[in-house]
């Protein structure tokens, strides 16, 4: 059961691969399509991102920094999280990798499996990570009342606290036999406080 939903996640996953290694590109191809994905391969590197993809499997080269830096920027514009495919041996790609900020990185030789397993991990860590951030968003403001307004201002240019200000709003309203926006309309607008002739 965990599996099949873990498996699932893949079902109608745009995967784009662009890697030199087209044999073992096309291997790892298949077995994503096998699992529901729908797959597209290209290489040499893209001048520009591909427009209809999930998820980036990317290859990289250490003479292609700033075609990488272009690449990935716009990917991470538009939310597609980045598998780096790297040479661990190559110790000069770790300053780029860093400021690529894949969302992964994996060794640059295509083994299926682990990269179907990073997958499924990554892209249970990248919608974490979403819910996260829209949980974490401020509630949007209840629009203040006209009579909310009326009293912020008795406050501040009267020196009243909020009771006080309150109990003037509705003595006046009452007084001038008008509803208590109306009120609190007239204060809003600088047409006098309650109380104060006009």
């Amino acid at each position: 059961m965990a599996e099949a939903s873990l498996l699932a996640t893949l079902h109608g996953l745009k995967v784009s691969i662009i890697h030199p290694d087209r044999r073992s590109a096309s291997a790892l191809a298949a077995s994503l399509t096998e699992l529901g994905c729908q797959t597209c391969y290209c290489w040499p590197l893209p001048v520009t991102a591909p427009t209809e993809v999930d998820l980036l499997l990317l290859a990289i080269e250490p003479h292609s920094h700033r075609q990488l830096l272009r690449l990935v920027s716009s990917l991470h514009d538009r939310g597609v999280p980045v598998i780096a495919l790297a040479d661990y041996q190559h110790s000069a790609l770790f300053p780029l990798l860093m400021t690529l900020k894949p969302a992964a990185i994996l060794d640059k030789v295509i083994n299926p499996f682990a990269l179907i397993v990073q997958i499924i991990g990554t892209l249970g860590w990248v919608r974490q990570c979403a819910a996260l951030r829209k949980a974490c968003q401020p509630l949007p403001e209840e629009p203040k009342t006209r009579v909310t307004q009326a009293k912020g201002i008795l406050m501040r240019e009267q020196g009243m606290d909020e009771n006080s200000a309150h109990r003037l709003l509705r003595r006046a309203a009452m007084d001038a036999r008008c509803s208590l926006d109306h009120t609190a309309e007239r204060v809003i607008a600088g047409r006098g406080y309650p109380g104060r002739k006009t």
